[in-house]
């Protein structure tokens, strides 16, 4: 499939939701249309040259056809750009909105759109749309401002927890085999300091292959690695080293090469947008939300919330509620290991 093609296709495929609904779009020139015929049936006559007739009556002119395409392209700047390139791209619009224009007179000649279900759809659609006016213009009313101090303390604060702001997690490149007593593992440490071959084929050779691991990158998202053995590994500081370290019933003989510290995305041009308008978005929620609750106080608002709050024995009877208790508990006790083990003596880690 050749360029030329594939642009037509994407083009196609990018216009043909708007073609077909590119007669409901908002602003209609009301005071153009007479209602006549069939319930809900139009008739246009705005003195231009006129494009489509439906039983004998205009309702696509030049003038409206116009109108409806600059009106796209004002609201969809994109749309600009794209449709310089092709300069059937009003055809094919127009033929949208013939297709549209067809659906609307078979809906009202066959009194579709007066049907209760229709009527009661319709109502529900205008309701959802005014309140999403509503909340777009009260928004609107509350604007807010992102400092490029606010978006650098931002970009500080989560480098480490959004992983789009990293390239490379970092951490320390290390092995390790695990032994079922101390006095083993000592043994398997001298034959290592010995040796000038991998770890993995002392390991071999000395006939503990099945407690050799390749750790790879260690770092606090490492969550193959038990979490105390993950932390030890963690606050290493020299480099290459050995460490003989006991991690619950098991000894790990630990082979650490090297560290690596994080690497970012620079916070540059290109980010920069991309965090503001984060920011942006998040702040505006918060002095909405802070807006509504002064408005609480200055209208005459009585909420009563009562009959909606659950009982304390439901919420302990809830399944999901259980989940996620169990969920919590089991994680409290993953990570206690390792945070005690992070906060006892030294002694518990032999230094070689």
């Amino acid at each position: 499939m050749n360029t030329f093609v594939k642009n037509q296709l994407c083009l196609s495929l990018l216009l043909a939701p708007l073609m077909f609904l590119s007669g409901c779009l908002p602003g209609s020139d009301k005071d153009q249309v007479a209602l006549g015929g069939p319930a809900g049936a139009k008739s246009l006559d705005d003195g231009s040259e006129v494009l489509l007739k439906i039983d004998g009556r205009p309702v696509i002119t030049m003038n409206s056809l116009n109108t409806e395409f600059d009106r796209l392209l004002e609201e969809s700047p994109q749309m600009r750009q794209i449709f310089q390139f092709y300069p059937e791209a009003k055809s094919n619009f127009f033929q949208g909105m013939v297709n549209q224009e067809i659906v609307d007179h078979y809906v009202s000649a066959n009194g579709i759109d007066s049907s209760p279900q229709y009527i009661q759809e319709f109502e529900n659609t205008i309701k959802q749309v005014k309140k999403m006016l509503n909340t777009k213009y009260f928004s609107d009313k509350h604007p807010v401002q992102v400092s490029d101090a606010e978006v650098v303390a931002f970009y500080e604060d989560n480098k480490n927890r959004i992983p789009d702001l990293m390239i490379s997690q970092g951490g320390v490149q290390a092995e390790g085999v695990s032994f079922d007593n101390e006095d083993e593992a000592n043994a398997f440490l001298a034959k290592v300091k010995e040796s000038k071959t991998p770890l993995e084929k002392v390991a071999s050779d000395a006939g503990f292959t099945d407690g050799y691991r390749d750790f790879k990158m260690v770092n606090d998202k490492s969550l193959p690695t038990e979490p105390a053995l993950r932390t030890r590994i963690m606050n290493l500081t020299s480099f290459p080293s050995h460490e003989v370290v006991k991690v619950g019933d098991a000894w790990w003989v630990v082979k650490a090469h090297s560290k690596e510290e994080p690497k970012y995305h620079p916070l540059n041009d290109e980010l920069r947008p991309q965090l503001q308008e984060h920011l942006k978005k998040d702040k505006q929620n918060k002095v909405v939300l802070d807006a509504i609750e002064g408005y609480k106080k200055d209208f005459d608002i009585e909420v009563n919330d009562e009959p909606l709050k659950a009982k304390e024995d439901e919420k302990a009877s809830n399944p999901l509620a259980q989940i996620m208790a169990q969920q919590e508990t089991a994680m409290a006790q993953q990570e206690a290991p390792a945070k005690e083990l992070a906060d006892a003596p030294q002694q518990a880690m032999q230094t070689v």
